[in-house]
């Protein structure tokens, strides 16, 4: 970073560079205060006093290399220098390549042993399930109608006033009769009122309040016990009340799920195009606790032999069945409990890639996205809807 011209340079040129560079750490410096980590590791090494401050401890690129003492240090770069003294030989004398990736099996072995042991270790919190019962046993919860598809559309600060024209809309796409459920509190008895009374295919209900412990953000709490609040529903189709509908939504509820979760869309943001980029940003917000955001990747990467593609629970279909066998519930809860995450990105965590992607008409994504023939248009978090100035933020 403090060299532009690295890459103009020879192999031997650099490695003279570097050496003239640690020799300085060694000769010139007793002490180092330095927040970079390619200062630190080469100052330490040869000998010097390093106060290593990361603006970020959490930072995954530091773990395990922050509070170490020196035996632990010492540790790492001897392991390091061990297997070196090994491959180098190899690979100076002309090994082929299998043999090479034999030997680094072979040497890495009982680390890798010690690793696989450390990381079985790491776990992500889940609630209780008597939290979820807790939090639903006492209220009137949805009943299943036959035929009747169930809708439950989610209602953020600054769009109340949307609530009408959404269900209003779904209402003239509708092929066949439907429920809209609504939060608690979302909108006034009268406005349910004034809405059922110019709907001719549907109704519109409103859900108990719940809560949660611990759990500041309502909506986050509601959404999350979605599997609960619908207890002996198989299906439940996810709008946003910001949502331009020009399809009918019913058709949703028949989309093939196989084993997967849920059905939705993967999430069109260039900044969320990797689920493991996503959990290591998220283990960047813990701070100080550099031990808990390690824990954390180790936890939340656990089971996944690839990277996935986040995807977009704003309008989607949950495999309410599933959800309820694999705990997503408590899972969620948990999360958003103990590490303060956004229930989108609990979601992200806890889901992974088990969903089925929806056709992407079904969520074009206002300002990100464009399409010639848009089933809904995701209009969240925009200030403007259908050209209007309608949202403020």
């Amino acid at each position: 970073q403090t060299v532009t011209a690295i890459r103009d340079k020879s192999f031997p040129e650099n490695l003279e560079l570097a050496r003239n560079w640690v020799a300085d750490y060694a000769y010139k410096y007793k002490q180092v205060l330095t927040s970079r980590l390619h200062a630190n590791l080469p100052a330490r090494s040869v000998g010097a006093q390093v106060e290593f401050e990361p603006k970020n401890k959490s930072d995954s690129r530091f773990g395990g290399l922050i509070g170490i003492n020196e035996t632990e240090f010492d540790a790492i770069r001897d392991g390091i220098l061990d297997k070196l003294s090994v491959l180098l030989p190899l690979i100076a004398t002309g090994a082929d390549e299998d043999e090479i990736y034999s030997k680094w099996v072979k040497i890495t072995a009982d680390d890798m042993a010690a690793a696989d042991e450390y990381l079985a270790t790491a776990a992500l919190p889940v609630a209780e399930s008597a939290t979820v019962s807790e939090a639903v046993s006492s209220i009137d919860r949805p009943v299943p109608e036959p035929r009747v598809t169930d809708v439950f559309m989610t209602v953020e600060k600054g769009e109340e006033q949307l609530v009408s024209t959404a269900v209003e809309v779904i209402d003239a796409h509708a092929s066949a009769r439907y429920r809209v459920w609504l939060p608690s509190g979302a909108v006034s008895a009268d406005q349910v009122e004034k809405i059922r009374a110019r709907l001719s295919k549907g109704a519109v209900e409103t859900l108990s309040p719940v809560s949660v412990p611990g759990i500041t953000s309502g909506s986050d709490a509601v959404q999350a016990l979605l599997p609960a609040l619908f207890a002996d529903h198989e299906r439940l189709v996810v709008v946003p009340a910001a949502a331009e509908v020009t399809a009918d939504v019913i058709e949703l509820s028949d989309l093939r799920f196989g084993d997967e979760l849920i059905a939705a869309k993967h999430d069109v943001r260039k900044s969320r195009s990797s689920g493991f980029t996503l959990m290591r940003r998220i283990a960047s917000g813990f701070g100080d606790d550099h031990v808990g955001a390690l824990n954390f990747v180790f936890a939340s990467h656990a089971g996944l032999n690839e990277d996935f593609i986040p995807f977009d629970p704003q309008i989607a279909v949950f495999n309410l069945e599933s959800l309820r066998r694999e705990r997503v519930a408590e899972q969620v809860l948990g999360l958003l409990k103990d590490v303060s995450v956004s229930y989108v990105d609990a979601m992200q965590v806890t889901i992974g890639g088990r969903y089925t992607a929806i056709d992407s008409e079904w969520n074009i994504r206002a300002q990100w996205e464009a399409s010639d023939s848009p089933k809904i248009v995701n209009w969240r978090r925009q200030t403007r809807h259908y050209g209007q100035m309608a949202l403020s933020r």
